[in-house]
Formats: structure tokens, sequence, C-alpha cells
């Protein structure tokens, strides 16, 4: 494969390799000079060492040529540098290895490259158009374009096929690449320093320090400082494109669009909203349901020792799955975060950060709080169900899939299948009371958007899917419950989609999770929802499931824990998810 740029080429090239005559005479290069036939001419870029399958000696076109008589421009149209020696005309093209000349394409073992927006031709084109040969005379640095390719771990060091351990991400606006994977393709061994906390790289008898926990690098003794550090994403160090230049003098290239990666959220600068909540002029309680001014509520919350528990179970688990899974921890609030009343508010928040702050490194949390409070005058959550909406689901999941890098079309464009007879869960809980009774008699809009990519799914009732139960809908239109979403709760459910990606997803989840899925049939080949509750003795449930072995045979790249406060105070629950490690 060429490198990046090389799908610009023509559709038809004529192509044919370069008869050389026999050299007139050697230049000479030096660090910051050449010697030509007509005299010294200085260099104002140093020249450098490129290697493809060879070694290659690259030269500024503008220092040496211009001084032996050539005249050079650019040509706007064929995005090229033009060269006119010895009246005769070539065009030289940027990262490609192609030089044209009398409307033919020769083809060369290296490219012309544009390094600090200088443009530089290799000894072998030089010695196309001058007769000369080429010949260092002093050290000369090596320089590379290592192209990292988007949603990939395929990468291109100098046109040389690689693979990395993981895939790169966008992070501050810069590329960040692993470590490891990067430095010992370009040569480097690698180490660590514990007295100085750093990984230590050692190439041509030079020792380089890259410090994990600074914003310090120190390369052939020399120290460079930037106002960030490496990051760990998924337990793999990765380092940035301009950390990674000062140590190698590699430029890195992105080839397409990265996933982005945001950086970890712990909710310490979110901060609750008061403006929609409920005067609760009007309070009727019955069955574990709070109904404000019409409107039910749970006014569910956790303690701080739940919290770090839940953190851990998620944590546990996530350590068991192989390493290029890309694992997250969604925690939805409840609708009485930020419509009950102040003097009953909950402070979800509190116990959303508490978890958040003790996940592992291994876990991503994912901050759907702001997202949530942002939509506060939308219709997020129901008034007579515990469940959050489809519309409140898709503002959470457009905040997960563009934290991955990912985006999903406006909500708008989605087709609305509207009921407004649901009555939700309340009903039933607080059957029998005043509280049950306002619910009953308070039917509410249900929206049901239909996913453009949704494939009819199976329910599975075993781990290894082995199983099938029923068949259901994405979204069922003719259901007036929450159960619409997915079918409810079920053991395993398994959709196959033609959305265009070839990511699978497993959702780790309660009944919140349902309304969740829908949406991901937008952006992965597979979508499995996967209720812990229905497994490993819960409920008296005593199906195994093993979350590395269902990942394993279903080809797993994501995984996502969503739940909400309930689920956080449970032991129950949270000792499910924990027999899945």
């Amino acid at each position: 494969m060429k490198n990046k740029l090389s799908i610009l080429l023509p559709l038809v090239l004529i192509f044919c390799f370069p008869c050389f005559a026999k050299a007139e005479k050697t230049i000479e290069i030096y660090e910051n000079k050449a010697v030509t036939e007509k005299g010294e001419a200085s260099l104002k870029s140093l020249p450098f060492l490129y290697k493809t399958d060879r070694e290659n000696l690259y030269i500024p076109i503008e220092d040496v040529l211009i001084p032996m008589g050539a005249n050079l421009g650019w040509d706007i149209q064929r995005n090229a540098e033009i060269c006119i020696y010895n009246g005769k005309t070539y065009y030289l093209y940027p990262n490609r290895n192609e030089v044209e000349y009398n409307r033919e394409f020769l083809w060369f073992g290296a490219p012309s490259l544009i390094k600090d927006n200088r443009f530089y031709i290799n000894e072998e084109v030089f010695e196309y158009i001058t007769g000369n040969k080429l010949e260092a005379k002093a050290e000369v640095g090596e320089y590379g374009i290592l192209t990292v390719v988007s949603e990939s771990k395929k990468a291109f060091l100098n046109g040389r096929e690689m693979v990395f351990e993981a895939k790169p991400y966008s992070y501050l606006s810069k590329t960040h690449i692993p470590l490891d994977s990067a430095f010992v393709a370009c040569g480097y061994s690698l180490g660590w320093d514990a007295e100085k906390n750093a990984v230590v790289c050692y190439k041509d008898g030079i020792y380089s320090y890259i410090y994990t926990t600074e914003g310090k690098i120190v390369a052939d003794g020399k120290e460079h400082s930037f106002d960030y550090t490496p990051v760990y994403i998924s337990n793999v160090m990765y380092i940035s494109d301009e950390m990674f230049r000062v140590v190698t003098g590699f430029d890195v290239a992105p080839y397409g669009t990265l996933k982005s990666y945001k950086g970890r959220d712990t909710l310490a600068d979110t901060t609750r909203t008061d403006a929609y909540r409920l005067s609760g002029s009007s309070v009727v309680r019955g069955g574990g349901v709070t109904v404000v001014n019409g409107f039910g509520m749970e006014l569910v919350s956790f303690s701080d020792s739940d919290a770090v528990k839940y953190a851990g179970v998620i944590s546990a688990v996530a350590e068991t799955l192989n390493d290029d899974i890309d694992v997250y921890n969604i925690l939805v609030p409840t609708s009485a975060e930020f419509y009950a009343p102040l003097s009953m508010y909950p402070n979800q928040l509190h116990g959303i950060r508490t978890v958040y702050e003790n996940l592992s490194d291994r876990v991503m949390p994912v901050n759907v709080y702001d997202t949530l409070k942002n939509h506060t005058d939308e219709k997020i959550y129901f008034g007579t169900d515990h469940h959050w909406t489809q519309r409140g689901a898709y503002y959470a999941y457009k905040e997960f899939i563009e934290l991955k890098g990912g985006t999903i079309d406006d909500l708008y464009t989605f087709n609305n299948v509207p009921s407004y007879n649901h009555v939700g869960s309340f009903a039933n809980f607080a059957r029998g009371t005043a509280a049950g009774n306002i619910m009953k008699s308070s039917p509410e809009l249900l929206e049901r958007f239909i996913p453009k990519f949704a494939t009819v799914g199976t329910v599975f009732a075993d781990c290894a899917v082995t199983r099938p139960q029923y068949t259901v809908k994405a979204v069922n239109t003719s259901n007036n419950a929450y159960s619409c979403f997915v079918g409810g709760d079920a053991p395993v459910t398994v959709f196959y989609t033609d959305a265009p990606s070839d990511e699978s997803i497993v959702i780790i989840k309660e009944s919140f999770g349902n309304a969740f899925a829908t949406w991901a049939l937008h952006n992965y080949k597979k979508v499995c929802i996967v209720d812990p509750r229905k497994f490993n003795g819960f409920g008296g449930n005593y199906a195994q499931f093993n979350l590395k072995t269902f990942c394993d045979k279903m080809e797993i790249d994501d995984v996502v824990f969503i739940n909400y406060p309930v689920v956080v105070a449970s032991s129950g629950i949270r000792g499910a998810i924990l027999s899945m490690k």
C-alpha cells in the first residue's frame, strides 16, 4: 500500500522507471551547506535520511537547485513543484513517488516530501534531474512519517505497513498513538526508570526519557516541556504526535478522522440545575412513588459506600476483558434529580460523581448528567413511569457516541410514531393508593423513534447464544408500554444491522438500557443487550453468564455498563454484575 496521499494519483498513469546517465559530478552535502560545481550553497533547512527499503538522502530543493541554475515554482492545478533545469520541465508531486516529465510519470523508490513547509527531494530524483550524485559528508539526522489509519490498528512507517497494539485517538487536538508500538517500530529499545517515573527510549547511543506524570521529555540531554502528559486509554499508554516528534524526529500523519478521546470526566465541575423544579404545592405518596403536582418520581439516593462498591464491581469485571475492548460506564439519574422540589432533592449528582471518581482506568465514565440537564425543558422522562424516554436516551447516546469519535443523525430526522395513551410503571407500583390512582388516570405521550438500521432481534436464554427463544422488534409501534423498546427485559438480545460499521457492542443493563440500545443500532453492525438480573443466581435465575466468554464469541469491540441509581444501591444486582467476571 502506498503512503497516505497516494490515493490522489490520476486514474490513468504511464509508469516507467527512469534511466540514469553516468553521473557527472558528486555534490557534497554537509549539515548546513552543499558544495556544488558552482560553489557552496547555504542550506536554510537541514538535510535528512528517510528510510524505506533503503536509506534515502533528502535535500531542500530550493537551497540546492537554484544555485545550480534551476528555476522553481508551484503549479496550483497539478498541486506540484515545477522544476525547470537545462531547458527541461519537471513536475514533482509531494508525498508521491512520481515525477512527471514530457507527459510521462516516472516512478522512484521514495516520495518527494514537504517538511516544515519546505519541499524536499531525494538523491535518486536529484540525480535524474541534474545528472549529479549526492553524498553526505556530515552526520545527517533521520526523518520519517508515521501514517495512522482511522478506526484501525494499521499504520505505515515511511510507507511500510505495521500494526499497533491499539487504535490511535484524537485527544487535546493532537494525534495520540500507542507509545510502545510506535517506538519499537522506529527501532527504539524501551525500558523503565522507576526513580524518574519515566519511560526510557534508547537508539543509536542516545537516551530519552518520557515522564508519565509530568509534561516533560528529556531527549538527548535536552528538556522539553508540555502542558499535558501521556495518557492511559484502556491500560495502554498513549503519546502525542508532538511528543513523539521531539524524541524521534518523525512526523505523525492521520489518514481519515480518528476516534476522539475526551479524557476522563469525573463530574467534578458539574453542577445541578433548578430551572425546572416543581414547587411541591401538591404532594401525594404511595408504593414508593412520590407524585408532585401530578408528576410521579422515585426519590432515590445512594451512599458513598455503595458508590465505591459499585465502581469496584464495574472495574473488576472490566479488568477480565481483552485489552482491545473499550469499556464505558453510564449512570443515569432519575427524574427526581432535575424535577423534585429542593426540599426533596436526592442529590444523585454526588453519588454519580463518587462512582466516576472510583472507576479504574480500564473504564471510561460517560457524563450524561450534563447533557440531560441541558434538555430538562424537553420530555426526557415520563411522568407516570420510573424510566427515561427514548428522547432522553437519545441525548445520552449522542454523548457516548461522540466521546467515541462517532456521530448520530439529528433526532428530528428519525421517524417518530407517538402514542398518547402511555400509563407507566408507577400506576402498578402504587396500585391501590391515591398516588397510584393519579398515575393510572394520567395517560401521557410515548415517543417511539424508529431506528434507520434496525433489524429483527433474537432473544437467547444462554451466554453461548445457542438457545433462541423468540424474536423482537427494535421499536414496536403497536406497544404503548416502555417494553416497546427492544422487547423489554430479556437475558440476551442480539440485533444484526446493515449500519455502515464493522463494530459490535454489548450493553450490560437493567431496563434503562433498553431505550438506549435502540440508538446503538445506528452505529454498530451487531448490538447485544444483556440483563445481569437474568443470570448467575439473581432472583432464582441460575443460568451462567461470563462476560469475557461472551465478548470473545461475539467479537465485541465496546462494552457499555448502563444503570440507574437503584442498581448502585442494590447489593443483589451489584453481585449479579460481579458474577459475570
